[in-house]
Parts: structure tokens; C-alpha cells; sequence
């Protein structure tokens, strides 16, 4: 299960909180998510610190993401080395 949240954020970029495990059908639910905060000229940041595990689905994701401008934080370890 992955939860994702919106927190408010006072400048330009839209910031969503993920915790839980990026799989399977969460990884459309991100997608999704990261399109609607994003809306428009909005820059979006990814706060990753609770995202315990991600699969190769969820980790093609964060990269397609991050390719797009997305600004991904707080990644664990683990996280940041299959982002490489």
C-alpha cells in the first residue's frame, strides 16, 4: 500500500509525501497524483523518505519523473542506489 499526501506549500512548487511500498498498481495512482499536483506551470517535489520498498515498475516511475523536472528528496539509501 502506498499513501500519498498533499501537505500545503506556500511557494511555487507543489510538494506530495509518499509512505509506503511503490508497487503494482500504486505506481499508477502515483502517476496520476504527481499529474494533478503538478497542474500546469507548477513544479512538484517528491518527498520519498517513507517509501519503504520500490519495484522495478515503481522505480521506472520515479525516474520518468524525475526526468520531467520532478525534484525527488529524502530517498533512502536504498532508494537513491536503484534510482542510479
Amino acid at each position: 500500500m502506498l499513501k500519498i499526501s498533499q501537505p500545503p506549500s506556500p511557494d511555487d512548487r507543489a510538494l506530495l509525501v509518499l509512505e509506503g511500498r511503490l508497487i503494482g498498481p500504486w505506481v499508477a495512482e502515483l502517476r496520476g497524483a504527481a499529474a494533478a499536483a503538478a497542474g500546469g506551470a507548477r513544479k512538484l517535489d517528491l518527498d520519498l523518505a517513507g517509501v519503504t520498498f520500490a519495484d522495478e515498475e515503481g522505480v521506472a516511475a520515479l525516474r520518468a519523473l524525475r526526468q520531467d523536472g520532478v525534484r525527488l528528496m529524502a530517498a533512502s539509501g536504498f532508494l537513491t542506489a536503484l534510482l542510479r
